[in-house]
């Protein structure tokens, strides 16, 4: 058996204990905020495929952001099949709709119907509205924050696995790279994440949401459906965080739609 020294060990078990408590108060902190979403949707095959209508169930994960139950989700999983239209580039035209859509609070058994209510298409951003909370309180994520960020940044993202896994949330580390000023002033992600991901410091500060960023003219991806299936050419689009500031500005105006939408209905 390998012997350290006393001090090696004490300083091995202060560091351990030093790196655990951060990550384990941010996910304590977040874990409230993340929500399951689950949507049903009927795909409809272009006519050059059969016309044929496919029913579809994901799950997204999704953000509280207001105690009336509006909850920040990504776009592309309301609608598949805008989302595989992205995927082939415009060649292939699939129409999506959503027929069920369900919100899971923390590891709750029960499930809570939804609507859309809301999209912000410049950013693939989408809001849907739980219908009754019944004596929940809800605990929103906000958005009143601007902490310094800068190249090589340390940023995290809490994340939740699926029902199998009792919903149990966790800490995923990303890496700032690089910075964008057109079409918006954006931060880069060296690592993928889902869209409508939100970002925090280690210290728990929010530091923004992932977000769809389209160039239009310059930028765009000239691949054709088969190089992008084969993975060939360059790369593809990168992962961009929006600021706070602007999420809130997002916020703001989704709860204005969703004030004047119909009450969604309890199934």
């Amino acid at each position: 058996m390998q012997k350290f020294p006393l001090a090696f060990l004490s300083f091995a078990a202060g560091l351990s204990a030093q790196d655990a408590t951060p990550l384990t108060r941010l996910v304590d902190a977040v874990a409230p905020s993340i929500v399951t979403v689950r949507i049903v949707a009927e795909l409809t095959m272009p006519p050059m495929m059969g016309g044929e209508k496919h029913e579809m169930r994901e799950e997204a994960l999704g953000t509280v952001v207001d105690r009336s139950g509006l909850v920040l989700v990504a776009s592309a999983a309301l609608d598949p099949g805008e989302h595989m239209n992205m995927m082939f580039g415009g060649e292939v035209e699939l129409d999506s709709t959503v027929t069920s859509l369900k919100v899971v609070i923390g590891n709750e058994d029960q499930e809570l119907a939804a609507t859309v209510v809301a999209k912000d298409d410049q950013l693939g951003l989408s809001y849907v509205r739980i219908a009754e909370l019944g004596d929940r309180k809800l605990v929103p994520l906000a958005f009143d924050q601007a902490p310094e960020l800068g190249i090589g940044a340390e940023v995290y993202a809490v994340r939740r696995l699926p029902e199998g896994y009792d919903y149990a949330p966790f800490a995923v580390r990303n890496l700032v790279s690089g910075r964008i000023k057109k079409p918006r002033s954006a931060w880069i992600l060296a690592g993928g994440l889902d869209t409508a991901s939100p970002l925090f410091t280690i210290d728990g500060k929010v530091t923004g949401v992932v977000a769809r960023i389209e160039a239009k003219g310059q930028g765009d991806d000239p691949r054709g459906m088969m190089m992008r299936m084969l993975g060939g050419g360059r790369s593809g689009p990168a992962t961009f965080v929006v600021g706070p500031q602007v999420v809130a500005n997002s916020i703001a105006r989704a709860l204005e739609a969703a004030q004047k939408a119909p009450p969604a209905e309890a199934k």
